[in-house]
C-alpha cells in the first residue's frame, strides 16, 4: 500500500473514532432521508450514465481549483446532462466538506454519491443523515468480509 494511502487511512480512522465518541448528529431535516435511486440514474439502457465529480483538491496534485460553491457546480452538471453527482467530502486531503452535502441535495434533483474513505458503518449512517443517496466503497482498502458487512449496512 502506498505511503500516502496509509496516511489517509490512519487520519480517517482517527476521524471515525472521534465520530463514534461524539455520536451521530441529530437528523436536521427529514428530506435528507429521501433516497434517490443512484443505480437507476446511471443505468439507463442506451444512455451514458455520467457521474460528475465535485472535487477541489487531490493528495497527489494539491489544489485543483479555487474553492467554489458546490451547489453552483452541481447545477451546472445537472443542466449539462449528468445523471448523478459525486461529492468528495474528505476535508484534509480533498478539500471537501460533508456539510455541503445537504445543501447540494436541496439544490439539485440528481442522486448524490458521497465519495470518501468509508471504513465503518457509522460513516454510512452519517452519509444517510447528510443526504447521500450512495456511498463509495473502495475495495482495495476493505477485506472481502468487511466489504460484505458494509454492503449489508448500505442495503
Amino acid at each position: 500500500m502506498h505511503a500516502r494511502l496509509r496516511e489517509i487511512l490512519a487520519h480517517k480512522t482517527k476521524k471515525i473514532e472521534g465520530l463514534k465518541r461524539r455520536g451521530l448528529p441529530p437528523l436536521r431535516n427529514d428530506d435528507m432521508l429521501t433516497i434517490r435511486d443512484f443505480q437507476s440514474a446511471i443505468s439507463v439502457p442506451g444512455k451514458i450514465g455520467l457521474i460528475a465529480e465535485i472535487k477541489f483538491a487531490s493528495p497527489s496534485e494539491g489544489g485543483i481549483r479555487g474553492k467554489m460553491d458546490p451547489c453552483a457546480i452541481g447545477r451546472i452538471y445537472e443542466d449539462s446532462g449528468a445523471t448523478a453527482i459525486s461529492l468528495l467530502t474528505d476535508r484534509r486531503f480533498f478539500g471537501g466538506d460533508l456539510d455541503e452535502l445537504p445543501r447540494l441535495k436541496r439544490t439539485i434533483s440528481l442522486p448524490i454519491l458521497r465519495k470518501d474513505f468509508i471504513l465503518d458503518e457509522i460513516q454510512i449512517k452519517e452519509s444517510l443523515l447528510f443526504g447521500a443517496d450512495a456511498v463509495l466503497l473502495i475495495t482495495r482498502i476493505l477485506s472481502k468480509e468487511h466489504l460484505k458487512e458494509l454492503l449489508a449496512v448500505c442495503k
